[in-house]
């Protein structure tokens, strides 16, 4: 997976975002960020994505 294909968490806004490859991020539903994040390695121990 490339990374405009992972989404992220954003603490401050308190959501998950999936980033285009223009640089934008667009909000997106927990359970599918979850999902995408678990395609692409999951999370380490550290909370980061692997």
């Amino acid at each position: 997976m490339t990374a405009d294909q992972v989404p992220f968490y954003d603490r401050n806004l308190g959501g998950y975002f999936l980033p285009d490859t223009e640089g934008r991020a667009h909000p997106m539903k927990a359970a599918e960020a979850i999902e995408l994040i678990t395609a692409a390695g999951g999370y380490t121990t550290k909370g980061g994505v692997r």
